[in-house]
C-alpha cells in the first residue's frame, strides 16, 4: 500500500534481500559407569536476520537495515548426569556467543509527538551460566524436584 508519508518507498517489492546459512553441531557422550555420564555439545551456525529487525519501518517504507549480515551463533554446553536410586541430577554449564546481529526498536516519542524507529546493527551477545537440576527420592512414594540456575 502506498503511504503518504513515503510515496516513492512504500509501494511494491522492495530490494531482495538474499543470505546463505549454514549449521554445524556435535556432541559426545562418555559413560564413566551406568550411574554416572558426561555428554558435550557444540554448534556453529549462521541465520538471516528475523523480517522485523531487517527493515526499520515495515509499516510505512521498505528501507532495510544499513550493513544487514548473518548472524553468527557459537555455542558449547557440557553435563555431568548421576542417576542414583535416590538421588537424579544434572549439572550443565554453557557458553554461547551471538555476532552481528540487528535490531529495530519502535516506540513512540513523547518530545517528538510520533513513533520512531531506532536500528541497531553489528551486536554482539554472550550469555553464560550454570544450572542444577536434582530429584531426590527420599521414599518410593515421595519425590522432591530442585532447580538452580546462574546466569549473565
Amino acid at each position: 500500500m502506498q503511504s503518504g508519508r513515503f510515496p516513492n518507498d512504500s509501494y511494491g517489492d522492495s530490494e531482495k534481500q538474499t543470505f546463505l546459512n549454514y549449521q554445524l553441531n556435535g556432541g559426545g557422550t562418555y559413560k564413566i559407569t551406568g550411574r554416572h555420564i558426561v555428554t558435550a555439545n557444540i554448534a556453529y551456525l549462521t541465520r538471516a536476520p528475523y523480517f522485523e529487525d531487517a527493515y526499520i519501518s515495515p509499516r510505512t517504507r521498505d528501507h532495510v537495515v544499513e550493513g544487514l549480515t548473518n548472524e553468527k551463533v557459537f555455542s558449547v554446553d557440557a553435563n555431568y548426569i548421576i542417576r542414583s536410586p535416590y538421588i537424579d541430577g544434572r549439572l550443565t554449564g554453557y557458553y554461547t556467543t551471538f555476532k552481528d546481529q540487528a535490531d529495530v526498536l519502535s516506540f513512540y516519542h513523547d518530545v517528538e509527538r510520533t513513533f520512531v524507529n531506532y536500528a541497531m546493527s553489528d551486536i554482539d551477545k554472550e550469555h553464560m551460566g550454570m544450572e542444577l537440576g536434582l530429584s531426590v527420592k527420599p521414599t518410593s512414594e515421595i519425590s522432591v524436584n530442585g532447580v538452580v540456575a546462574l546466569g549473565q
